[in-house]
């Protein structure tokens, strides 16, 4: 079993490593207020979502500095000019994610270079998915240190860039020292890392990557399911987009502020579009309201607060204590897993076995999103 092991903490903010050997990839989780935020509030959108993911991004590199202060004897980036920091922007969602201003802010760092790739996902005849790049400025150089921040789930978009990118690096006679991803996703990235690290390592040796889960790496939906509702078809869940929190390796604190919402336990997905967050604040809530009609169908068709709860659970209901605690224990060695298990068991012990009592939440969070739906 991978754990999380506790690295660095301040501030209510903590760096975990994801133990286990993926050789050329370091991997980590950091859980700060801003980013719990994101993942628990799906009516966070528009600048006061981007605010806090930039919040949640600087708060993530100082960490990782203090971290590599103790264990490296000199902070993250030492040794790095400015002038090979590469921040890559990957369609709208990726500048949401401010990279830049969090080095200024964490490091006083003031990198000269951003690269843009413009492109869309689509699906091809035989119903897979692919892209198409239609424009891009890619500034590359000898030793880049490449810059990411992108909400991975699938893991297609960036999978199908990775030849592109080193296409254009090769072109320009320059290479990449160090991949730097940020995200808010499941493991699909750090397949794509592992698929292409030798393309890398042969363009230079030193070459390494880094992925930086945000509050976690969740689990991918498997499977579309849908439900008829007035006529109309509505996902309730989305394969390769939804992120959950079933068979997810989460830090702690997560769940902690998850347990404070039955709201936050019930979303469809933990994120959401971040291109939708970021930008299109409209489709993001045109996205939860249909979200929600298809919980609210779901529930006139017998579904009942324990059994949605039951879906979305990172532990099953009926587990035993001993037994939540050695998993739990598993995941979070440092962590007091006693708390976690009083919270789940409460949760459970509390939920209304009443169809119309998910209804009536289900209306209430359809009046709330249809007064944001007014005022944007």
């Amino acid at each position: 079993m991978e754990q999380l092991k506790e690295l660095y903490e301040e501030e209510r903010a903590k760096l975990y490593g994801i133990t286990g050997s993926h050789p050329g990839i370091e991997r980590y989780v950091v859980t700060t207020p801003e980013t719990r935020e994101i993942c628990t509030d799906a009516l966070l959108y528009g600048e006061p979502y981007t605010r806090r993911l930039q919040a949640g991004l600087t708060k993530a590199l100082t960490l990782l500095s203090k971290h590599y202060q103790k264990t490296h004897q000199q902070r993250f980036l030492d040794g790095i000019p400015d002038s090979r920091i590469n921040i890559l922007n990957i369609l709208t969602g990726s500048e949401a994610w401010r990279i830049k201003e969090a080095l200024s802010e964490a490091y006083d760092r003031h990198c000269p270079k951003e690269s843009h790739i413009w492109s869309k996902r689509y699906k091809d005849g035989d119903g897979e998915w692919d892209i198409e790049i239609y424009k891009d400025k890619i500034i590359a150089g000898k030793g880049d240190v490449l810059h990411v921040g992108d909400i991975v789930a699938s893991g297609i978009t960036l999978e199908k860039l990775m030849p592109f990118i080193l296409q254009r690096y090769d072109k320009a006679g320059a290479d990449i020292e160090s991949f730097v991803l940020f995200t808010i996703g499941g493991d699909q990235a750090e397949r794509v890392f592992e698929k292409y690290m030798d393309q890398f390592k042969e363009r230079n040796p030193d070459f390494t990557a880094k992925v930086i889960y945000l509050e976690g790496r969740f689990t991918i939906a498997e499977g579309d399911r849908k439900i008829e509702v007035n006529g109309t078809e509505l996902d309730y869940l989305t394969e390769g987009t939804d992120l959950l929190l079933p068979g997810a390796l989460v830090a702690p604190e997560l769940l902690l502020e998850d347990y404070q919402d039955l709201i936050f336990s019930l979303e469809k997905c933990r994120a959401y579009y971040g291109s939708r967050r970021h930008a299109r604040p409209v489709e993001h809530l045109v996205e939860l309201k249909e979200a929600w009609l298809a919980m609210r169908g779901r529930a006139y068709g017998g579904l009942d607060m324990y059994g949605a709860l039951e879906e979305k659970s990172l532990f099953p209901p009926e587990i035993s204590p001993a037994e939540f605690i050695s998993i739990a224990g598993g995941m979070w060695p440092d962590s007091d897993t006693g708390q976690l298990w009083r919270l789940h068991q409460d949760r459970f012990d509390n939920a209304s076995n009443n169809p119309g009592d998910l209804v009536k939440m289900c209306d209430m969070r359809l009046e709330t999103i249809a007064e944001h739906l007014s005022r944007v």
